[in-house]
């Protein structure tokens, strides 16, 4: 249940449609370049995109199966 902040987050920065005024500010940052089928091991090198997952899902990337999670 708690991945679904982190994909309306992901879904606002990416949607010019739900916001254009963040689209605009996603889009200057170069955070834009995420969308849903971007691969999770590419949103947690990120430290930005990690930051949101770390935020809206607590003790995920600190977890100690996270590595083989990722795998």
């Amino acid at each position: 249940m708690k991945s679904i902040p982190a994909l309306l987050v992901l879904a606002v920065l990416t949607s010019p449609a739900l916001s254009p005024a963040l689209a605009d500010a996603a889009t200057a940052t170069s955070s834009a370049r995420y969308t849903l089928d971007t691969p999770f091991n590419m949103l947690v090198a990120d430290p930005k995109a990690r930051a949101v997952l770390d935020t809206d899902l607590p003790g995920l990337t600190s977890h100690a199966q996270f590595d083989a999670f990722r795998a």
